[in-house]
């Protein structure tokens, strides 16, 4: 390997460096920051880093349904993964009673704990509802606040690169391998639509109030930091 492809691929490493991998602010932007310095002292382009070719995309796919084949039983926090998906520069989708996270290994593997981590703190709240409708009310309010903590860490990346425009033109060019590779799957997939009534609007409010002391990025830093509080 050549002293230009090594420093590629460190660049490479240090734009995962991002707050859904669990850096700080300051820690991504300083790394940021040093990606583009090295882009400038070698004289790299977006195109050299992103033509480093690797082996390490695929999927990661995990058993998330209950229920039978006819009757799948999908866990609220399966809706959420398409936002996941969308943060960790994955692509997602359905299999069976499956989903399947396809990317980066290192990006799938933060999708799939990201996800973990969403399903295991809502269940951490739902035993302490009483109430067939009261629990799905409070879950569906869980389930839109932490979609806007999600939509909020996505934005927070963007801006975050907007100002390292190099950068920002890799992290393209790296959904676009991520799209080609998925779209030469040749996977038939149909988009399916989950709908849940609020019930009991004070059980939604309590949920969505609930969801507000789940910490999504001090989760992802480490499995044994609670992600409650």
């Amino acid at each position: 390997m050549t002293k230009r492809e090594k420093v590629a691929l460190k660049i490479r490493a240090l734009l995962s460096k991002t707050e859904t991998n669990g850096c700080s602010e300051s820690e991504a932007i300083l790394a940021l920051a040093k990606a583009k310095e090295l882009m400038n002292e070698y004289n790299l382009s977006t195109v050299d880093i992103s033509d480093i070719k690797t082996d390490s995309y695929g999927k990661r796919a995990r058993e998330f349904a209950g229920g039978s084949e006819k009757r799948r039983t999908w866990h609220r926090s399966s809706l959420l993964m398409s936002k996941i998906a969308e943060l960790t520069h994955c692509r997602s989708y359905r299999s069976g009673a499956s989903i399947v996270f396809f990317g980066e290994k290192h990006d799938t593997l933060i999708a799939w704990y990201m996800l973990d981590l969403i399903r295991n703190a809502m269940d951490h709240e739902f035993f302490k509802v009483r109430g067939k409708v009261q629990k799905a009310s409070f879950m569906s309010g869980m389930m839109e606040t932490l979609a806007n903590k999600l939509t909020l860490m996505i934005e927070s990346e963007r801006n975050m690169l907007s100002k390292l425009n190099d950068c920002k033109g890799l992290m393209v060019c790296k959904d676009r391998e991520v799209s080609h590779r998925f779209n030469s799957l040749g996977l038939n997939l149909q988009s399916s639509r989950r709908y849940y009534s609020n019930g009991d609007t004070s059980s939604f409010n309590r949920g969505k109030e609930s969801a507000k002391n789940i910490n999504l990025r001090k989760g992802v830093k480490s499995d044994k930091q609670a992600a409650i509080g």
